[in-house]
């Protein structure tokens, strides 16, 4: 038992020994370690972490600025992209008042040019009327046709009010309409024309030509323009001929004259605005250029096509063709 109580004792004194050795270790330890840093290095070390704690801050603060200009930004873009949307519906729009400006421009100078032609039919219907030495018949149908032409002058005259007004724009009036009849107007507006340059206007309508889908009225100015025009154009004593037919789904017009014909580039220009050919008129007769621009838009409405035929000395010969229905 005293040897056992020996042992336990002998155990103690170890251990007592081991951990004074450890603290006389750790006391060294702290001591190394104090050498190594001096005082000064714990202030500046105090004031590094305060100036990066500062900096912290000042990162959190320029975060929060960021997120504000990134806020604004997006505005300013939206803004921008605003902007840029109403520029392009602006340009949009003057654009088509621009076209519509030219638009009026056309119709106006279509219009005065057509008013023209009538009103010179009038003209010569009041000197046929003076001559005294006409039939009851050839009175009558003199009148009628003034009563006719001067209907035509009111029409347009009411068009060009309605243009005035920005309450038209070049639009058809499509409805099935008999060729025979609108034909039939256009050659008693002309034949007293023909007649009085003792010119032959003769027409031809083929049997199966019936109804057409179209605006009579725009159709009969086509027809008195090409008509008006080989007249003009045309020396005195010769023919002047219509030819109306059907050719497959469409409706082909052909005036034929025995005027002096046109050169390669009258055929190139002959339907600009505003071009004169090369020919003059056989009797004075005043002309603008005009007709036969006033007969391509027409018939480009009817979604169809105008073109001509002549060689120099040898006569003209325009041709249209529209669709018979019109879709």
């Amino acid at each position: 038992m005293q040897y056992l109580f020996f042992i336990l004792a002998f155990i103690l004194f170890i251990l007592s020994g081991l951990f004074v050795a450890s603290q006389i270790q750790k006391k060294k330890q702290t001591s190394r370690v104090k050498g190594i840093f001096s005082k000064d290095f714990y202030v500046d070390l105090k004031k590094y972490r305060t100036i990066i704690s500062e900096l912290n801050d000042r990162i959190d603060q320029l975060q929060n600025s960021l997120s504000i200009v990134n806020l604004k930004s997006n505005k300013l873009e939206r803004i921008n992209k605003e902007l840029f949307e109403t520029k392009i519906l602006l340009e949009k729009r003057l654009e088509d008042l621009e076209a519509l400006s030219r638009k009026k421009d056309e119709l106006f100078t279509m219009f005065v040019h057509d008013i023209k032609n009538p009103a010179g039919v009038i003209k010569n219907l009041v000197e046929l009327l003076q001559t005294y030495d006409l039939t009851l018949n050839e009175q009558k149908e003199i009148i009628l046709s003034l009563i006719k032409t001067s209907d035509r002058i009111l029409g347009l005259a009411d068009e060009i009010t309605k243009v005035i007004a920005c309450e038209s724009d070049f639009k058809l009036d499509i409805r099935p309409s008999p060729v025979k009849q609108t034909v039939n107007e256009a050659y008693l507006l002309n034949n007293v024309k023909a007649k009085k340059k003792n010119q032959s206007l003769k027409v031809t309508i083929d049997d199966s030509v019936g109804m057409v889908e179209m605006d009579s009225d725009k159709i009969e100015q086509v027809l008195d323009n090409l008509l008006s025009n080989a007249i003009k154009f045309s020396p005195e004593g010769t023919t002047i001929k219509l030819n109306v037919l059907k050719k497959g789904k469409d409706l082909l017009v052909e005036v034929e004259d025995q005027g002096p014909g046109l050169t390669f580039e009258d055929i190139q220009n002959a339907f600009q605005k505003g071009k004169r050919l090369s020919s003059v008129p056989t009797n004075g007769e005043h002309s603008t250029g005009l007709g036969l621009w006033i007969v391509k838009r027409i018939i480009t409405e009817h979604k169809g096509k105008v073109w001509v035929e002549s060689n120099p000395g040898n006569g003209s010969k325009f041709i249209f063709r529209i669709p018979i229905v019109y879709k």
